[in-house]
């Protein structure tokens, strides 16, 4: 379909606008023009070349005694001189034009049209009689009339398409100078947004990927604060249990000096060691949701099919450790996505280990599959314990589940009202 609002239109618009006032100022110069440069230019210089013929001729006409309707002498005067044509004329009577070849025969009366010029008066042998010279330079006139015509024509225009292409090419010396800026480095730099063509639209896409890279560089450096916020809250809990075990391993040497070493500091001591482990687990995750060296090979297929048994395991799972599940939110639909079964795994264990450390075991969690125009959504929702757990989170679960959910191209978001948590895994549908 034929753009009304794109730069051809715009660029044929402007042609023809140019085109026919190119036509008009060239009619308008040619009709008017050759007329005034004949009476004005024409009459003025050859005005005096004109006199001087006609005295010319007034003399051959005394010296050989020449009436008016002498035409062979007339003729051979006017060859001899160059004179392409020459008319003689009395009371509006035709009595010689050297355009006639023939003679004007005595007594045939016609009457001459002399559109109103004033012509000069020879005294011929018979009388007195107006004379009318010409070496045909009238026509070069219209010539030069038509020539100037057309170039002012042609200059006209070109002008007006030019003023169309001449504002396009400014719009792409701004755009060109801002997308300078902004490569520069300066993401804040403007880009001007003009009309709806083409160009326009070139100039939005550009604003789109500028805010994207924007985007993009303001969720690195988010992400790179949250990692180091981390990695040192992860110090700090390593460092933690590391202190304890230290001081149970010197207690547990002194009491074992003593024959007093009792069952109970072995279970404190295994305790720390599988909340070490547990955090050093998380952390490997973390680095390893993180790394972009990983296999991303992405499977499209039918959302039932890729998530429905990854979910009943997950279920399973919640049932084994006593949690009773309310599956009635749960609907397949005919549409798919894609996903990478690495991350997807990683994603649901993530997710029972945080409903293992938080999730009230008294109170029913339900599981929801949701949707909207572009993804497909599982909601997981639960109460939270009001009891401390024997091994306290840090919560670095849900930000490796967020950056696994980000390397499939989905999002992971949570609700924490202080009673019930809520965790929704965004996946995007793909065209069948």
């Amino acid at each position: 379909m034929f753009n009304r609002k794109g730069l051809t239109f715009k660029l044929s618009k402007r042609l023809l606008a140019g085109l026919g006032a190119g036509v008009f100022v060239m009619l308008f110069l040619y009709l008017g023009g050759a007329t005034a440069l004949y009476n004005d230019l024409y009459q003025h210089i050859f005005g005096k070349w004109e006199d001087s013929y006609i005295e010319k001729l007034q003399e051959y006409v005394m010296d050989n005694n020449i009436a008016a309707d002498d035409t062979e002498a007339l003729k051979k005067w006017a060859e001899d001189n160059g004179i392409n044509r020459l008319i003689v004329t009395r009371d509006d009577e035709l009595l010689i034009d050297t355009a006639y070849w023939g003679v004007v025969r005595f007594g045939a009366v016609e009457l001459y049209e002399s559109n109103g010029g004033v012509y000069p008066a020879v005294n011929f042998s018979d009388g007195e009689a107006y004379v009318s010279l010409s070496q045909m330079n009238t026509a070069i006139y219209y010539l030069v009339a038509l020539g100037i015509s057309v170039i002012c024509g042609v200059a006209t225009c070109l002008a007006i398409f030019a003023g169309g292409v001449r504002e396009s090419i400014r719009y792409i010396q701004t755009l060109e100078r801002e997308v300078d800026v902004i490569t520069g480095g300066d993401l804040d730099g403007q880009l001007t947004i003009k009309g709806e063509d083409e160009i326009a639209s070139l100039a939005s896409g550009l604003k789109t990927m500028r805010n994207t890279i924007k985007d993009d560089k303001q969720r690195e450096a988010d992400l790179k604060d949250a990692q180091n916020e981390l990695v040192r809250g992860l110090a700090h809990d390593l460092k933690t249990p590391l202190t304890g075990l230290i001081t149970y391993s010197g207690v547990m040497k002194n009491r074992l000096k003593k024959g007093e070493l009792k069952e109970e500091d072995i279970e404190s001591t295994e305790k720390k060691l599988f909340q070490i482990n547990e955090m050093a687990d998380e952390l490997f995750e973390f680095f390893l949701a993180n790394t972009q060296n990983v296999n991303h090979e992405m499977e499209t297929d039918n959302a039932e099919y890729l998530l429905g048994e990854q979910l009943s395991s997950f279920i399973s799972s919640l049932t084994h450790f006593g949690y009773n599940i309310d599956e009635r939110g749960i609907e397949w639909r005919d549409v798919n996505i894609s996903v990478n079964y690495d991350y997807l795994m990683r994603i649901f264990d993530n997710a029972l280990s945080n409903i293992e450390k938080y999730a009230d075991v008294k109170k029913d969690i339900s599981i929801s599959v949701v949707y909207d125009k572009d993804s497909v959504g599982i909601v997981l929702a639960n109460y939270i314990a009001k009891y401390e757990k024997t091994v306290k989170g840090n919560r670095i679960g849900l930000v490796n589940i967020r950056l696994m959910m980000g390397q499939m191209n989905g999002r992971a978001e949570h609700e924490n009202d202080g009673e019930r948590f809520k965790l929704m895994l965004w996946f995007p549908k793909v065209k069948q």
